[in-house]
């Protein structure tokens, strides 16, 4: 009798998995929020690190960043200005971004993730140019990871 109780919770399981799994990709994408649109407009920095080290006020004072479609702005102030695409996956845990600098002191490609936090921040991790993503939003010396939370601007 406990056989068949068990057996009748693994089917049971199995039928519940299986009609969550079998959904259309249309209704996934429909329930998935629409990130491209929500992290579209004016950003100024609130803090970052790289390499488990604070990026100076000053630094964080200064970056705005600028997103229209896919196409992204940084106004590093003295550091000078990036231009680029990106390309998000909301799809993946945790989210994935890809941004690729096509102007400015950075050429080049990075691959990330992102979130948008409780308060409507956005925040990226990214690995630099040649290594592997990040699989978490932290920086440790030597990784070559940085990481930014962007708040919206007013």
């Amino acid at each position: 009798m406990k056989q068949n109780f068990i057996l009748s919770l693994a089917v049971g399981l199995l039928v519940v998995s299986g009609v969550v799994g079998c959904q259309p990709a249309g209704e996934a994408k429909k329930t998935a929020p629409d990130d491209l649109k929500n992290v579209e407009g004016a950003w100024t920095l609130v803090s970052g690190e790289v390499d488990g080290t604070a990026i100076p006020e000053q630094e964080v004072k200064n970056a705005k960043l600028t997103i229209v479609g896919d196409q992204y702005t940084v106004d590093l102030g003295e550091k000078g200005v990036k231009k680029g695409t990106q390309k998000l996956d909301a799809t993946k845990t945790p989210k994935q971004i890809d941004a690729k600098d096509t102007e400015g002191p950075t050429v080049g490609e990075n691959h990330g993730i992102y979130e948008f936090t409780a308060d409507g921040d956005f925040r990226v991790c990214f690995a630099a140019p040649g290594k592997e993503r990040p699989i978490a939003f932290v920086t440790k010396p030597g990784s070559g990871h940085f990481m930014h939370l962007w708040k919206r601007a007013k």
